[in-house]
């Protein structure tokens, strides 16, 4: 599994599509463009309201979490493995 920190892939839509791409075994296809008008260069997410106001902490890091959803999704529409 790719480690997105640990590799330095700067951008975090390249490291999904590698940690899907090593998931599922395929290349996907590419369109790699320039920035568009009312992107986002860089984003960051703040869970502290989450936890405050449930107590719940998120704890699955990213590998795992598009590890575990590519095999239910496999799963759940009957992929065959290939």
């Amino acid at each position: 599994m790719i480690n997105c920190v640990a590799h330095h892939i700067v951008s975090y839509v390249l490291c999904l599509n590698a940690l899907i791409k090593g998931v599922c075994g395929k290349k996907a296809k590419e369109n790699l463009m320039p920035m568009q008008a009312g992107d986002v260069p860089i984003t960051y997410a703040d869970v502290d309201d989450l936890i405050a106001d449930t107590g719940f902490k998120p704890s699955t890091s990213i590998e795992d979490g598009i590890g575990n959803f590519v095999e239910w999704y496999k799963k759940y529409y009957k992929l065959a493995k290939k």
